[in-house]
């Protein structure tokens, strides 16, 4: 992430979800929908057109869940990938956060509003495979094969209604992209990297940032920017 987005992670104590039509705008069209393939068969498998009507009507409302789905993306690797720095950072002031599945799973413990739904995104390929019909949440969990690169761990959060005493499903407004979900940061974090090419004053100022907001973990430099022994 940027430095700013790492400020605001600290300080707000929270992690940002971003919905998921959000991300379908601006990243895959595909984000939360079944495969084309896999909504053609079901139409030629249909007994006549009212049950093909009823299948299109599924399908559209299944796309509404775009609206009422939250999600909040990592890397899930033994090891931190050039490519992704690349990817996310506008400059070279940029800082990752190294965590474990069991710190990611344990930080949301204090959050009691939705439950927080965790997985590793399975990558298909959608001209031939299937998403099963079965819960609402495996478009969620499936992404194309060209996406593979990402080796995405994701967590959702279905939106529920403000009010503990009406529990029910409702969309985040149009204009909402998304919702800070407060978590434990001395759980979360394990150790806080900068990036490879950023200068020596950036290790220096995060090093300081992070004291202030009294968060006892260290600040490493990338292995990326190991020097060769010789």
């Amino acid at each position: 992430m940027d430095f700013t987005k790492f400020v605001s992670l600290i300080d707000k104590k929270a992690l940002w979800f971003t919905k998921a039509e959000v991300l379908s705008q601006k990243y895959d069209k595909f984000e939360g929908l079944y495969p084309n393939a896999y909504v053609t068969l079901l139409q030629k498998l249909a007994k006549d057109n009212t049950e093909k009507e009823r299948l299109m009507t599924l399908f559209k409302n299944l796309k509404e869940n775009r609206q009422m789905i939250i999600v909040n993306s990592w890397n899930i690797s033994d090891y931190e990938s050039a490519a992704l720095w690349n990817l996310y950072l506008k400059s070279d002031e940029g800082v990752a956060i190294q965590s474990t599945f069991k710190r990611f799973t344990k930080c949301f413990d204090e959050y009691k509003d939705n439950d927080v739904h965790i997985g590793k995104i399975k990558y298909i390929d959608y001209n031939k495979d299937r998403i099963p019909l079965q819960n609402m949440f495996y478009p969620f969990m499936h992404k194309r094969k060209s996406y593979e690169h990402e080796k995405e761990l994701r967590a959702l959060i279905l939106k529920m209604h403000d009010e503990p005493e009406r529990k029910y499903w409702h969309m985040l407004e149009p204009h909402e992209k998304g919702r800070y979900i407060p978590v434990n940061l001395d759980i979360l974090i394990e150790k806080i990297y900068v990036s490879p090419t950023s200068p020596a004053w950036f290790h220096e100022i995060t090093e300081s940032i992070v004291s202030k907001y009294n968060i006892n973990k260290a600040v490493k430099k990338s292995h990326l920017d190991d020097d060769p022994i010789y």
